[in-house]
């Protein structure tokens, strides 16, 4: 009786933890230059997502009760409508990090879907985006080396900026486009 208790409590956080994880998440909305399909296509997983949760939102049993078998049938269903929309989402915020035309805007677009890249379909999708990130950076920081070599006799600065002082806040610009970015990675490596 108490490990059938046990289970269906933890059921019942498994089905609390995932409603509040996706239901943040599939507000979401991505700013890249196929934005609005890949809103749409989150609104879509949002609306999906609020019907199978409705099952349990007007069930006429107790989910407390162990004996109710109909528990167990909905959450099986409920777990698998999960999957496929957790694929759903890992194939749009796949497409967004495609999208995303900067480092930062990757990493922000990440941020954004936080709590859903634990999941393990979406970890599986982004895991391969990993490489094309870091060589993504590594190009950016040659860019940014050759603007530099390029630009350091002569910096382009504002016309009514001092010559120095201009000079030091172009540095400081080509300094920023590189340090973001690279803190973010540390972050990552960090955490792992």
């Amino acid at each position: 009786m108490y490990v059938r208790m046990y289970i269906r409590m933890y059921y019942i956080h498994t089905y609390i933890r995932t409603y509040v994880r996706t239901y943040i998440h599939t507000h979401m909305h991505t700013h890249t230059h196929t934005g609005k399909d890949l809103t749409a296509s989150v609104r879509q997983t949002h609306v999906d997502f609020e019907q199978a949760i409705e099952v349990f939102k007007h069930a006429k049993y107790d989910h407390m009760d162990v004996e109710s078998k109909q528990f167990d049938t909905d959450f099986y269903n409920f777990q698998s409508q999960i999957k496929e929309l957790e694929r759903r989402l890992a194939s749009v915020i796949t497409q967004a990090f495609d999208d995303s035309v900067t480092v930062l805007l990757r990493f922000k677009l990440l941020d954004a879907f936080e709590g859903i890249l634990e999941r393990d379909v979406v970890q599986t999708d982004l895991e391969k985006k990993n490489s094309d990130l870091l060589n993504e950076y590594a190009a950016d920081l040659k860019q940014v080396q050759e603007i530099f070599m390029l630009c350091m006799d002569l910096p382009p600065i504002n016309n009514n900026a001092p010559p120095r002082a201009g000079a030091v806040t172009w540095v400081r610009a080509l300094m920023e486009r590189v340090q973001e970015p690279m803190d973010r990675f540390q972050v990552v490596c960090l955490s792992r």
